[in-house]
């Protein structure tokens, strides 16, 4: 009897017969029968495993066999399937399956009504060190120099979320931030206020990095408050407060006239010798210009600065704040990487031109040209010549040994001390760096069509710790 449930497709489409009985189904029949209906016409041997489910269909009066075969049987071995779940989840995206779910959670959340839903920013704000905080006390133990450096963090601070937060500094270089406006007394003790040390792990990446000294804080702010900071100019950021552009320079001070004037910072550090260049050569600078360039000469009283002749000289003569004020006044500097760089840079002009102040930096190959060199500074440095400076600076610290006992620096030695004339040993990157070629790079600010500077025609004056020679004006202690 054939049934709805065991019709099978039409087999012989082709005839007009076939045609008529299109729409014919099979029966269900009798498993014994079926096989022996198998044996009798010699295919039970093709279809041994046939079941009481096989069908026959009726054509022409025959009834046909449609047995139902069983299919091969694979073995899925354990390693199989875990191979076909790792290649599965590895197809994922999962930065796209988490923003996925992440959107889910969100949505579900909002239409619950009853759960806020925070931001990624939001989290990684109250992660940070602030938690959230904006009144920020900024910990900076390192140089000077290095804390000019933060002061370009702090500006762009301010200048990305104006009136939204309140800092404050503790280091040992305040004078820095005199007349600073961003600059508000905190206490560490106020529930509200997050203080933490400000530093610049981006060092570890300025070989071959794209970034300059001045992004290390900023960078490192933006972790510490868990928000993006907008980098600023490429320079610190120091102020001059108004009663101190009213008054005269120290130069004028002695000699009793406005003439321009250059600093020199011809010494290091005694414990950190990497740095140092020719004195001898730091004098042929100085005798090449008499007359025309008046140079003034500084440096910290603890730290090695030969006197040079033909200058005034101010060795230990100025604090900090006096510092700043003589680099406010002057027409440009010749240092080698040090605070005198930095402050080049950082401090504003006291002159309407040139608009940037001239700054000559003999570097050498100590440290890399991107991570300290400043837009519109002459920087002389040997990286790339050298094959201990050829992927960046070597950041040594000595060039011989000092036998102080400070293990870190004394096992930081240059590769290739060079003794120079006068018997100075230096570094062989400093002392490729020739008197001509500082001498070069000061001239380039004179030289015609487009100078931005232009000599004084005056007699250099020589000053020596408050006494002088040639000078117009009357003796004068430099320091107050």
């Amino acid at each position: 009897m054939m049934t709805k449930d065991n019709a099978v497709p039409d087999l012989g489409a082709g005839s007009k017969k076939n045609k008529k009985n299109k729409r014919k189904k099979g029966k269900q029949i009798d498993m014994s029968k079926i096989l022996e209906m198998a044996k009798q016409t010699g295919r039970g041997a093709q279809f041994p495993n046939a079941t009481a489910n096989a069908k026959v269909l009726k054509v022409d009066g025959e009834e046909r066999i449609l047995p139902v075969q069983q299919p091969q049987q694979v073995r899925l071995e354990e390693a199989d399937i875990g191979k076909i779940c790792d290649d599965a989840v590895n197809a994922i995206d999962r930065d796209t399956l988490k923003n996925k779910i992440a959107e889910a959670i969100r949505e579900a959340a909002s239409r619950s009504g009853k759960i806020s839903v925070g931001t990624t920013a939001d989290d990684k704000v109250l992660r940070s060190v602030s938690k959230g905080k904006k009144k920020l006390i900024l910990q900076n133990p390192h140089s000077p120099g290095d804390v000019v450096m933060m002061t370009a963090a702090i500006r762009d601070l301010h200048a990305t979320y104006p009136n939204e937060y309140k800092t404050d500094i503790r280091c040992s270089v305040y004078e820095i931030f005199e007349g600073n406006p961003f600059i508000t007394k905190l206490d560490e003790n106020d529930p509200d206020v997050a203080s933490f040390k400000s530093e610049y792990p981006l060092i570890h990446q300025s070989n071959e990095g794209s970034y300059h000294f001045i992004h290390g804080y900023r960078k490192h702010l933006e972790t510490c408050i868990g928000r993006p900071i907008t980098q600023g100019k490429l320079k610190g950021d120091i102020y001059i407060r108004d009663e101190e552009r009213a008054w005269y320079s120290a130069v004028r001070e002695l000699v009793n006239d406005d003439r321009p004037y250059w600093i020199i910072d011809a010494g290091w550090k005694n414990d950190f010798t990497a740095k140092a260049w020719s004195v001898e050569r730091y004098q042929a600078v100085v005798s090449h210009f008499r007359d025309k360039i008046q140079f003034v000469q500084i440096g910290h009283s603890d730290h090695n600065h030969a006197p040079l002749k033909g200058v005034i000289n101010m060795i230990g003569k100025t604090d900090l704040r006096q510092l700043i004020r003589l680099v406010y006044h002057s027409a440009g500097i010749v240092t080698p990487v040090s605070l005198p760089m930095t402050l080049a840079a950082a401090v504003p002009q006291s002159m309407s031109f040139p608009k940037n102040r001239p700054c000559v930096v003999l570097s050498g190959g100590r440290e890399p040209m991107q991570w300290q060199a400043y837009p519109n500074h002459r920087f002389l440095h040997t990286c790339g010549t050298m094959n201990c400076c050829d992927n960046g600076g070597c950041w040594k610290s000595r060039v011989q040994k000092l036998g102080d006992g400070d293990k870190s620096k004394e096992d930081s030695l240059c590769m290739h001390p060079s003794k120079v004339a006068g018997g100075q040993v230096i570094a062989e990157c400093m002392a490729r760096i020739e008197s001509q070629d500082v001498i070069e790079a000061i001239e380039s600010h004179y030289r015609e069509p487009g100078a931005v500077l232009k000599y004084h025609e005056s007699k250099t004056v020589e000053v020596v710790y408050g006494e002088h020679n040639e000078s117009k004006g009357t003796e004068s202690d430099i320091k107050k």
